[in-house]
């Protein structure tokens, strides 16, 4: 699992991690303020490992607790699409050395569909 800033211009960074063994890439399809961030991330942290819900419930929980961000009404998402029914135990099997942990990116993500509250 990656955490990362992606635009929705380019993909080649999410996939990059999803090449070599990453089996999610979350973050926001834009800029997005420190603060907003942090509380999206214990958000979606909290629904993937306390709740035990799946990828693409994470995200739409802490969307629907955060929203998108104020000033640049930036949403969270996650690639690649097929990977939202994965929960956090089918992410890391057993090994905590497989997850890698959030790191902001100024640049990368194309062809990415985020999820939207209605």
């Amino acid at each position: 699992m990656q955490w990362s800033l992606f635009s929705t211009i380019r993909r080649e960074l999410p996939q990059a991690f999803i090449d070599r063994g990453a089996s999610a890439v979350m973050g926001w399809n834009g800029l997005v303020g420190l603060g907003h961030t942090d509380k999206a991330t214990l958000s979606l942290l909290r629904e993937l490992i306390t709740r035990r819900h799946t990828v693409s419930e994470s995200v739409k929980s802490a969307m629907k607790e955060v929203g998108p961000d104020p000033d640049y009404n930036s949403i969270m998402g996650y690639y690649p699409r097929e990977k939202g029914d994965l929960a956090f135990s089918d992410i890391v099997k057993g090994s905590l050395s497989e997850l890698i942990v959030a790191v902001p990116l100024s640049s990368v993500l194309s062809d990415v569909k985020e999820e939207r509250i209605s």
